[in-house]
């Protein structure tokens, strides 16, 4: 495999490598001067190293070399953030879901304690709940999550790993609203 072309050259001299890796680490500010007078050595020389070693063309491929190295870890990064936001967002969804299925079972429990929660606060939080999984696993190949809101029932199919999410085996049914003329 052939090195870079920022490598040292075959036929280049150690002191007109030592010059070319300042120049090319320079970046933007990079000029003959700057080199010439850090290794107080002459113009004419610098000149002429960049020219027999074509210091233009491989300063230009090390930028490049360096740009796309910081733009794959930037999309790195990018990517890890967003799966972490991801997975935020789905644990988010399924605490309110469980809190709103919890109160909406607990508003037809005459016994239990529905926190405050009203029936219309309920659906409201499985659905939106519902719709936030539902967007947080649309490149998945899962069966849509759904809510079935009946008078009577709420069903909730929520997607399983590798299952059809209107199994019953992955359905959570909130029961019976019409307990206590909720």
């Amino acid at each position: 495999m052939k090195d870079p072309v920022w490598y040292r050259l075959e036929e280049e001299s150690a002191p007109a490598y030592e010059a070319f890796r300042i120049y090319r680490d320079l970046g933007a500010a990079r000029s003959f001067q700057k080199v010439a007078t850090q290794l107080s050595k002459s113009m004419t020389l610098m000149k002429r190293w960049a020219s027999n070693y074509d210091w233009g063309v491989r300063s230009r491929e090390y930028d490049e070399y360096i740009d796309r190295a910081a733009t794959r870890k930037s999309n790195d990064q990018l990517i890890r953030n967003k799966a972490k936001s991801r997975t935020q967002r789905i644990q988010a969804s399924e605490v309110l879901l469980a809190r709103s299925l919890q109160a909406l079972v607990a508003l037809g429990d005459p016994g239990a304690d529905g926190k405050g929660w009203d029936v219309k606060d309920a659906i409201a939080g499985i659905r939106t709940a519902a719709d936030q999984l539902r967007k947080d696993h649309d490149d998945e190949p899962t069966t849509p999550i759904g809510v079935d809101v009946t008078e009577r029932k709420v069903i909730v199919y929520l997607p399983e790993k590798h299952g059809d999410s209107r199994d019953p085996a992955t359905t959570r049914e909130a029961g019976d609203l019409s307990r206590n003329g909720r």
